[in-house]
């Protein structure tokens, strides 16, 4: 009989701890938070889940773009740069020539006197083969 008891009371507990169970966010819907954050004016919020994610998903490009594109729209110039140049060295690196230049103008857009991302673009233009869009 007690037996029976403590078996039937372990499964209502063990019930109740899988409804009550915190499910984790994915980086997805972390960066959507973050962006909601920031449509909401919590500047410094965004910015803060921003930067965690990044450091957490460190060779994923696209996200990284996207939090590069957050941390700008934050006003985080700086660090937004950053990795915007972080982004656009890892595309080069792996032959992604077209998206590095995109990263690159992007930089470019925010910081026009940034000589160092001038030559790699121009060098970028060279090895990738597309016209050089007025650069030269």
């Amino acid at each position: 009989m007690w037996s029976r008891i403590k078996d039937i009371l372990s499964r209502r507990v063990a019930t109740r701890a899988r409804r009550h169970r915190v499910r984790r966010q994915s980086a997805e819907d972390r960066l959507s938070a973050a962006e909601r954050d920031l449509a909401r004016g919590r500047r410094d919020r965004a910015a803060r889940q921003a930067l965690e994610l990044a450091a957490e998903h460190p060779r994923d490009l696209a996200r990284m773009n996207r939090i590069g594109d957050l941390l700008m729209r934050a006003d985080q110039i700086k660090p937004g740069l950053a990795l915007f140049e972080r982004v656009g060295r890892a595309y080069a690196d792996d032959g992604f020539w077209a998206k590095a230049i995109a990263i690159y103008k992007k930089i470019l857009r925010h910081d026009p006197w940034r000589s160092d991302i001038q030559a790699q673009l121009a060098f970028l233009y060279q090895r990738s083969g597309l016209p050089t869009g007025g650069i030269g």
